[in-house]
């Protein structure tokens, strides 16, 4: 089985900001890794993100706004199982995993993929007890280990 496989039956989001680029690419990746294994993929872009062909919904909004993000993530509504948010910054990071928590009732994680600012890992570590609490893993991993990241302990 394909780490993609594993998030089969699994709501998934990816989040990937503005522009073309590694990040932008690294999102649409994942993205069709995901879509060609049959999951219900969720993408949330910057303001000028394309929507990849068969994704369930795509939000775009302002990546640097709590409120913007918050909006994105209640238009995919719950239960969200997992997200890979790719090349974050440290806000950003932040406010889609406290965007994220509640819609997320049955845990899962919230992966920071590729290369992430130095914010991103204090963050992980200063609240992956707190996120546990909830069965939520706050994960950092490259882009080539994402899906295997995310998918530690699924089946």
């Amino acid at each position: 089985m394909t780490d993609a496989a594993k998030y089969v039956g699994r709501r998934t989001v990816v989040v990937t900001p503005d522009g073309a680029g590694g990040a932008q690419s690294m999102g649409e990746s994942i993205v069709a890794e995901l879509v060609a294994a049959g999951v219900e993929v969720h993408g949330v872009a910057g303001e000028h993100g394309g929507r990849p062909s068969g994704v369930a919904s795509w939000n775009t909004c302002d990546l640097g706004s709590v409120e913007a993000l918050d909006g994105a993530l209640a238009r995919i509504g719950a239960v969200v199982q997992h997200v890979f948010h790719c090349e974050p910054t440290t806000a950003a990071f932040g406010a889609v995993a406290f965007a994220a928590r509640p819609l997320m009732p049955v845990g899962g994680s919230i992966v920071a993929v590729g290369s992430v600012e130095a914010g991103v890992d204090g963050f992980v570590h200063a609240h992956a007890g707190e996120f546990a609490g909830d069965q939520i893993r706050l994960v950092v991993a490259a882009s080539d280990d994402a899906l295997e990241a995310g998918a530690l302990g699924l089946a």
